[in-house]
């Protein structure tokens, strides 16, 4: 049974909400150092995957993604410190677990070619696309996600073939970064302290 809720002053309106729980909130400009170092946590973990990706710039969508790859791999692992010894957080909340056959068969950030499922098939079009991998949507099946590099949009494939990655595709994928992000200097994946200052 939940009996305290830390949260910051945004959430003091839900103190007359909850009458059996106490809702603890912060002072203004003050952290919660549990919550921080799980945030600390996820962008440690986002930042090591993007320093091995081959792109000068992330676009936004594979930012997007990546930190929904690394929150979606924390909560699959048991933890000391949690309800279980044994069964992971994100299999309590959704009742199965992820599948190693199914849903750990990708990198992030890989170059694959992504193969659709068109409902009228006797046509000369394409039924692949090229694109980045962007992980798994977490459903029992283990469908991928894929960033289109023609419509830089995320799609969802039938099934994909990993290949070797060119130079030109780091370069349109950096292309793609670079227009999100036009007018700032950023270099692949950077976050901010307390104080909107810049990690070292």
């Amino acid at each position: 049974m939940i009996n305290l809720i830390l949260v910051d002053q945004e959430f003091s309106k839900l103190e007359l909400s909850f009458k059996l729980i106490e809702i603890n909130t912060t002072a203004a400009r003050k952290h919660i150092g549990e919550i921080e170092q799980s945030i600390c946590a996820i962008k440690e973990r986002g930042r090591s995957i993007s320093t091995v990706l081959p792109y000068t710039v992330l676009p936004k969508q594979v930012v997007i993604h990546l930190i929904c790859y690394v929150v979606m791999f924390l909560n699959a692992m048991s933890t000391k410190t949690g309800i279980s010894d044994t069964i992971s957080p994100r299999e309590i909340v959704t009742r199965h677990r992820l599948d190693w056959n199914k849903h750990y068969t990708r990198e992030f950030g890989e170059y694959v070619e992504a193969h659709i499922d068109p409902a009228i098939t006797n046509t000369p079009n394409s039924r692949t696309f090229t694109g980045i991998y962007l992980g798994i949507t977490g459903n029992i099946q283990g469908t991928k996600k894929v960033l289109d590099l023609e419509a830089g949009i995320a799609k969802k494939p039938r099934s994909v073939t990993v290949l070797p990655m060119p130079d030109h595709i780091s370069s349109q994928v950096s292309a793609w970064g670079k227009k999100y992000q036009e007018g700032e200097k950023k270099n692949k994946l950077e976050f901010l302290n307390c104080l909107q200052l810049q990690y070292n």
